[in-house]
């Protein structure tokens, strides 16, 4: 029988402060420095943008677009993932997290959130130190431990002026390049911490990595997304449902290996076609369409060749993702589970592995071929064995940004 393993195995990781932080102010306590800042009893929250329009490097029009894309990835995101339900919980019997409709307005004495692009206060400063040390930070000044809500800002550094990042790496102007990407990935990690996720630490290409501002805004990766990549396979990459493993992943062939000459024969690639792309359908759980891959001669012309059709056995591991930290004040639960530890109250699961076993079905070869799927959140290489035969490839989507 004809085997065709592929292990796909997705990097995530962190560390280092001063490109992407968090931080908290006033009105916290040590356990609840990272608890989201609004949960579900809060149903609007109000935000503001004050910005250096002449040193941050775009408009306030094109800001504002990549701000309200990267809250919408964040609601999407929240709102396709695995909840944490407590039956004794009340009046709620779940933990939800960017529920909120969020609404623009002036900044003022109600403003939940203020945008602060490469414009700082002086009391601003001085709560996160050094601004030059920044592309973007997450700054909680208030929390209100018995409705828990808190108030806060994120700062973005500008492209240009006094408070530009003290960094060789940093490009001249990255949130006017390849549209927007930059900005919109950075916003989207300081939001992360508004929501309450930390950094995840070991890797690189994650959206809550803290390498990620300082890789996605460096000289090197926007000139190599420019030559090689395309905004929308950036996107892909990055801005999938947070919560899950998504297999959103590129192989580049090698017409004259005989791994090539197996996956070719058993999946029906044309000689021009000199990639291969396997793609997961988020919100399916399982069985046919879980998977599909697609061949084309290039990135922006690829051709759906085959599918997954037949699930026969799928495990994996999941574990806590975000959780808030309660103590007596609080007045939002009128009951707590018994299950409830250390005073956190777990919100949301996230996949830390899986493996699947099953088959995928050609549509150009009319053959059932056996696949096992391999995925975790601490590598980011894809193994394919055919007939013993192995290809393993570094998951690059055609640019060398990671």
């Amino acid at each position: 029988m004809k085997t065709f393993l592929i292990t796909c195995l997705i990097v995530i990781s962190a560390n280092a402060y001063g490109t992407g932080a968090t931080s908290s102010g006033g009105g916290n306590s040590y356990n609840n420095s990272v608890n989201p800042w609004f949960i579900q009893n809060k149903p609007t929250v109000k935000y503001c943008i004050e910005m250096d329009e002449q040193n941050f490097g775009v408009s306030m029009q094109e800001a504002h677009l990549q701000i309200k894309a990267s809250i919408e990835f964040w609601k999407h995101s929240f709102s396709s993932a695995e909840t944490i339900k407590y039956e004794d919980l009340e009046p709620f019997q779940a933990v939800k997290i960017a529920t909120q409709s969020f609404i623009f307005s002036q900044c003022g004495p109600e403003t939940d959130l203020k945008f602060l692009l490469g414009t700082l206060s002086e009391e601003d400063k001085a709560l996160i130190g050094n601004p030059n040390d920044y592309i973007g930070v997450a700054m909680r000044t208030s929390y209100d431990e018995v409705n828990l809500t808190g108030r806060g800002f994120i700062y973005i550094a500008p492209a240009y002026g006094e408070l530009r990042p003290d960094s060789n790496h940093f490009a001249e102007n990255p949130w006017n390049k390849f549209a927007g990407v930059s900005l919109q990935t950075v916003v989207t990690h300081e939001l992360g911490h508004v929501f309450g996720l930390d950094h995840k630490l070991n890797s690189g290409i994650d959206i809550m990595s803290a390498k990620i501002p300082a890789i996605i805004t460096s000289k090197r990766s926007i000139a190599e997304m420019e030559r090689e990549s395309t905004p929308e396979i950036i996107r892909r990459r990055l801005f999938h449902p947070y919560f899950q493993i998504e297999i959103n992943n590129f192989l580049r062939a090698e017409l004259d290996s005989e791994w090539d000459k197996k996956a070719r024969q058993l999946l029906g690639f044309k000689e021009s076609e000199k990639y291969l792309m396997i793609k997961s359908n988020i919100g399916k759980k399982s069985g046919k369409g879980l998977y599909d891959f697609f061949a084309g001669a290039s990135l922006d012309n690829m051709t759906k060749i085959a599918s997954l059709c037949l699930t026969m056995e799928s495990t994996g591991t999941r574990s806590a993702a975000v959780g808030v930290y309660l103590t007596s004040k609080q007045r939002v639960f009128t009951r707590l589970p018994s299950q409830y530890f250390y005073g956190v109250l777990d919100a949301y699961l996230w996949e830390e592995d899986f493996e699947l076993s099953g088959s995928i079905c050609s549509t150009r070869t009319d053959v059932n071929i056996p696949i096992v799927l391999r995925g975790n959140r601490e590598n980011r290489f894809v193994d394919m064995l055919v007939d013993g035969l192995i290809k393993t490839e570094f998951i690059r989507n055609n640019f060398d940004l990671w």
